[in-house]
């Protein structure tokens, strides 16, 4: 990274207010000339934390960091110096000038596959706009198929890449760029015999992807065939693109996330585009993953407050759950706002407007609501087994949250909801820290799922070797099924913990997976699981074998959730709970239609 001149980062520190600064992360009060509040970089109860203005440094008594205001954001938003120099300069209105160490040397690697994403973006850009042939007219009908105009397309420089092999890589070396570049750049892929690159991306939209700085780190593929069996090619991750720390969208709305002290967050590109066109400019989209901790705290830099809009089909409930633990705990606040079924904010916006919308976001529940109702509709509240299972779930969630009034008062709807006793809840909590799980949504560095009885059905086995056996199977899991559908708790614990690895952008496999459990008779009966590949002569036969091996999953899952609904109808029915017996039906109704 390229040195920034000492009078630059001299500047940078005297304008900034580092009890500012910091008070934006984490609630200062006053202490004579000091600050004090609880550390940001470890858990405590009483603060230990100490900012002194005077001397524009902060340090913590109780874990022992400290520093000054650029070392803060370095450990705090996991910056390098140079980021986080540019992150308070941006934030106290400094230029800062790209340089480089001697003033003649080359730009950084860095610095050129940030270039060669600028001049990849002009290149698919212009395919799209002005490209001649019968594939670039194709194109441009599928994307005013989405009901966008040219004014969209250029504003969010969307593109066009073409179905030739090496259309990009040959515009690139015209441009001068090297092949070391090139490669670095994932803009291509090495051919198998090893001599030379394709284009990675061909035939597809192009959606590039910026940093919140506004610079193209990486591009969304999207296939314009319906029947296209892969929809989106994304880009591998580069020394300019790492998984899971950007929000696409978030360079045009972030201003408008401080202004409006909320964030929208949805899935995917359009979801993103069509609000922000009709004027809802405080959004941005996850990319159709749940949160994760960079990209909670890159939010965080704005405002803390964030309301969720996922699609509320199977994979949407699933990384919307996810989310919510990993929000508590960084201490966001959070509400859940649902489309139904089919809708997503594209769609929902183009039939009923952006009014429409508006009043949909503002309805939004609030965690407690939200998780409470999605666990009741897939465990049968009328039975001690399912509201054990439901409180269970529920305190593992309020557990994150550090306000203890406000924890206190969601333990007491918790009891009321379940209509058990407040003692019972308060008990069962005390049962659950004592076993100190690792909470669902984020995998904790310093602890590990607890022990849980190593008991999987003939399906959950079949699945999870599948899900072990490769990354791929994993993605496809993930998308199609919520570890809810699975009838054993060890299943869906397992099941659970992969997902969460994944969507961290962490490694996923069998050893990884392991290692996340305790129990050893749980861990040597994953070791043989993984240890056992999927039975498949090709790859053909594999996919078939896996889709219909999925299919009688859900329609299982499908079948045990109809009879516990009869249930819940029948005690409706004898209680006279209108309001519980047309959710029941409706739920049961659509399960038949399933």
């Amino acid at each position: 990274m390229s040195l920034i001149p000492e009078d630059i980062i001299a500047r940078v520190l005297e304008r900034i207010d580092i009890a500012e600064l910091i008070g934006t992360y984490t609630p200062l009060k006053r202490a004579g000339k000091n600050f004090k509040g609880l550390c940001p970089f470890h858990h405590e109860k009483t603060p230990s934390f100490t900012v002194t203005p005077d001397k524009q440094i902060f340090h913590c008594f109780g874990c022992g960091v400290g520093g000054n205001a650029v070392s803060f954001v370095m450990k705090l938003e996991r910056l390098e110096f140079p980021e986080a120099v540019r992150f308070l300069a941006e934030k106290a209105g400094i230029d800062v000038p790209v340089g480089d160490r001697d003033g003649s040397r080359d730009d950084t690697v860095r610095e050129k596959i940030f270039a060669a994403h600028a001049i990849a973006m002009a290149y698919f850009h212009h395919n799209l706009v002005a490209g001649r042939g019968q594939a670039f007219d194709g194109a441009r009908e599928y994307v005013k198929g989405r009901a966008l105009n040219l004014d969209a397309i250029r504003q969010f420089q969307i593109g066009y890449a073409s179905d030739t092999w090496d259309g990009l890589i040959t515009h690139l070396r015209e441009k001068g760029f090297d092949a070391t570049i090139i490669e670095k750049s994932g803009l291509v892929v090495p051919r198998a015999d090893n001599k030379g690159y394709y284009d990675r991306f061909r035939g597809r939209v192009m959606f590039p992807i910026f940093d919140y700085r506004g610079r193209p780190v990486a591009f969304g593929a999207r296939a314009m065939k319906n029947d296209d069996k892969v929809k989106y090619i994304n880009s591998p991750e580069t020394p300019i693109y790492t998984k899971g720390r950007h929000l696409y969208g978030f360079n045009w709305s972030k201003e408008a996330a401080g202004r409006e002290h909320r964030v929208i967050i949805v899935e995917g590109y359009l979801d993103f585009i069509r609000p922000f066109l009709a004027g809802i400019e405080n959004v941005a989209a996850s990319q159709g993953t749940a949160l994760t901790v960079d990209q909670i705290r890159l939010i965080r830099r704005y405002t803390h407050h964030v309301t969720m809009l996922f699609d509320m089909d199977t994979a949407g409930q699933s990384a919307a759950l996810r989310s919510l633990d990993v929000l508590l705990e960084e201490e966001m606040d959070v509400r859940v706002a649902a489309l139904a079924d089919g809708e997503d904010p594209d769609s929902f916006i183009r039939i009923y407007g952006a009014d429409d919308f508006r009043r949909r976001v503002a309805q939004a529940k609030s965690l407690f609501d939200f998780k409470l109702e999605r666990l009741s509709a897939a465990f049968d509240v009328h039975t001690p087994e399912g509201r054990g299972m439901i409180c269970r779930e529920m305190l593992i969630t309020l557990e994150k949250i550090r306000n203890e009034i406000v924890k206190n008062d969601y333990l007491k709807q918790l009891a009321t909801r379940l209509n058990v006793s407040e003692d019972v809840v308060l008990r069962e909590r005390q049962n659950i820290l004592r076993k100190q799980p690792a909470m669902p949504g984020r995998i904790q560095e310093e602890a590990v799922k607890p022990a849980i009885s190593a008991v999987f059905s003939s399906d959950e086995e079949w699945l999870l070797r599948f899900v072990m056996a490769d990354v791929e199977w994993l993605k496809k899991t993930r998308e199609r099924l919520a570890p809810e559908e699975l009838p054993g708790v060890a299943a869906q614990e397992v099941l659970r913990t992969a997902y969460c690895l994944f969507d961290q952008g962490r490694e996923a496999g069998p050893a990884a997976l392991i290692e996340q459990f305790t129990d050893e008779a749980l861990r040597q009966k994953l070791t043989a699981m993984a240890s056992s590949a999927p039975e498949s002569s090709d790859a053909a036969t594999a996919i078939k074998a896996f889709d219909g091996g999925l299919k009688t999953i859900k329609d299982r899952a499908r079948k045990v959730r109809r009879q516990a609904l009869r249930g819940v109808i029948r005690k409706a029915e004898q209680l006279q709970d209108h309001e519980a017996l047309r959710r029941a039906q409706e739920e049961f109704n659509k399960l038949l239609k399933g």
